[in-house]
């Protein structure tokens, strides 16, 4: 899907409104100021301004001391602007471990107090007390954004438009951390749940001559560098490009709340919507697996990167897949055929990309997409064949003998390739061939996969309407007598059209039958006036797991399934079909 250019300065995307672009007028913001001050011997002004440092004029690139013409050995100490003389007498202080007021010292110390003028300009002032007087009376001035990194994230009001650039260049004045001031245009409605944005102000890049935007600056992922930032979360660092990724800062709170409360460590996690990493990577700092899905190309990419970024690539598995196949995938315990396919596609299309920038032609953003996607599709059908073969095991194996199956090994903290060639070379040479450098651990994928405890699904707009793929999805004989796992499906909850029960019904009319228990609702956080973000956790139900699958067991001729009970199992589902048949077998 090709993705929105991203504005530069003075520039409108479409959808947005042509407005007049007010200038702002730095002059307009030089005056002088009038304050109370205190005539102190030079030699003792430093004293002077220790004990009385609470209430002078603490301004950033200020002085609160002046010369005084004609009087060397006197200087003028600066009280705040806010101070009037009268209130200044009574001001208290602390001297020798004695509490007095500004007045009393005054006194004691024969001090005098005189006038000073001191000359402000734009860099005195906050921002909001200068968009207070640029805006028309009665507007309301915008104090609050979003900040990702060094990007500060603004949704203005319509009314605020005329003055959107002025708007931006004054919170990039007043921000030194601000590099690029962007506002939303529009709502979020494609596929990577990424939004248009148009830049209001930007600051020069580091390093760029004096003047120079930082704007069209391209970086080697193929998107624009101003947009590539870095977020850090409860010890975590995440790398993205605004632009093309879905963040929001918002959801900190919440990231932490299903890591810390939910998962366990050793769980293994199924992250389906899983963006750049900010509930994969945490929760494979806890010590869990996780498989983290997301169908965004863009967000693969800097996935990847924030997974070596934080060393949790023996944690981390990243995919990129649709949402419902990954979940059939996860369901049928091949989950990680699939990620070694997409892993070894990503490394190729990295390879390829490293060869094409070697010989000065390289590989763009969209011909990486390309590759990667080709070879998403030789892997699928690759993975369709060995499926169509598996299904031809031998009967002994599928009516239960042999040895059990064990659950399948998270990762090993070395790729198998190396411990192959380790086995079979001699010990004496082993030494001679160690690298020089210890390569990090990579993660060694199981012929087939196996359970997972927690599926995530962030997609708050859509994500209810994919839990139909769980319907019927999981396989009988590798979940049999296991748990099955808890659901954590994000929505939007309107709260004069639905409640609570309302968004079970939503729930359960995706799942296609009835939840089990009550799911437990967590509220997220307030989005807009009667508009609110939830997370729905809920068990999967066994009748919804394996719906179909009684039916598809029943032997030709109509004849009726033997009915039996085992613990551990719900009576009359394909779980309890496949421990009967192996308690027969034994």
């Amino acid at each position: 899907m090709e993705q929105p250019a991203a504005g530069t300065p003075g520039t409108t995307l479409e959808g947005a409104k042509a407005e007049p672009k007010v200038p702002l007028d730095k002059g307009l913001f030089r005056e002088e100021l009038c304050v109370k001050a205190l005539r102190v011997p030079t030699k003792q002004m430093q004293q002077y301004k220790t004990l009385l440092s609470r209430h002078l004029l603490n301004k950033p690139r200020m002085k609160n001391t002046q010369d005084i013409m004609g009087d060397p050995g006197h200087k003028l100490v600066l009280f705040s602007e806010q101070i009037s003389g009268e209130e200044m007498t009574r001001l208290q202080i602390t001297r020798g471990g004695q509490s007095m007021t500004v007045g009393q010292l005054i006194e004691a110390d024969d001090l005098q107090v005189d006038d000073a003028r001191v000359q402000v300009d734009y860099s005195y002032f906050p921002a909001s007390h200068i968009l207070q007087r640029i805006l028309p009376p009665g507007m309301e001035v915008p104090s609050a954004f979003e900040t990702v990194g060094h990007i500060a994230h603004l949704n203005l009001r319509e009314e605020l438009l005329p003055w959107k650039h002025v708007i931006g260049q004054v919170l990039l004045d007043k921000n030194p951390r601000l590099r690029v001031v962007v506002n939303k245009v529009g709502s979020i409605e494609n596929e990577w749940r990424v939004f248009q944005m148009e830049v209001l102000a930007s600051a020069p890049a580091p390093g760029a001559a004096d003047g120079a935007s930082a704007s069209g600056e391209a970086s080697s992922s193929g998107g624009n560098r101003l947009y590539e930032t870095e977020v850090r979360q409860h010890g975590a660092r995440f790398r993205l490009d605004f632009s093309k990724v879905y963040w929001n800062s918002r959801l900190e709170a919440e990231h932490h709340r299903l890591v810390r409360e939910v998962f366990r460590k050793g769980d293994t996690v199924l992250d389906v919507m899983a963006g750049i990493g900010p509930f994969a990577i945490p929760a494979a700092q806890k010590g869990c697996t996780v498989w983290a899905n997301d169908l965004n190309p863009d967000s693969f990419l800097w996935l990847r990167t924030n997974i070596a970024l934080n060393k949790v690539s023996a944690r981390v598995v990243p995919l990129n897949l649709d949402g419902r196949e990954v979940i059939r995938l996860a369901t049928r315990g091949e989950l990680p055929l699939a990620a070694a396919a997409a892993e070894a596609a990503a490394t190729a299309a990295a390879e390829a990309d490293r060869r094409g920038k070697k010989g000065g032609k390289p590989r763009g953003g969209q011909q990486r997409r390309q590759h990667w996607q080709q070879q998403q599709q030789e892997a699928s059908i690759e993975q369709q064949q060995q499926g169509e073969s598996s299904d031809q095991q031998p009967e002994q194996q599928q009516a239960g003998e042999g040895p059990a199956r064990e659950p399948a090994k998270e990762f090993a903290t070395e790729p198998q390739q190396q411990e192959q060639q380790q086995e079979a070379t001699p010990a004496s040479q082993q030494h001679s061939q160690q690298p020089k450098k210890q390569q990090p651990p990579q993660p060694c994928f199981p012929e087939r996969g196996g359970l997972f405890q927690h599926a995530v699904m962030n997609l708050p707009a859509l994500a209810v309407e994919f839990l139909d793929a769980f319907r019927g999805a999981f396989d009988p004989e590798l979940w049999a007598g296991q748990q099955l796992p808890l659901v954590h499906v994000y929505t939007f909850c309107r709260d004069k059209e639905e409640d609570c029960d309302g968004m079970r019904r939503r729930v359960e009319a995706a799942l296609g039958g009835t939840l089990d228990t009550d799911p437990a609702f967590h509220l997220v956080r307030d989005v807009a006036p009667n508009k609110k973000m939830y997370c729905i956790s809920f068990r999967v139900p066994p009748s919804i797991a394996f719906a179909g699958a009684a039916a598809a067991a029943q032997p030709a001729g109509g004849q009726q399934q033997q009915q039996g009970h085992t613990d551990g199992a719900v009576e009359g589902s394909p779980a309890t079909d496949m421990a009967s048949k192996r308690q027969k077998v034994g």
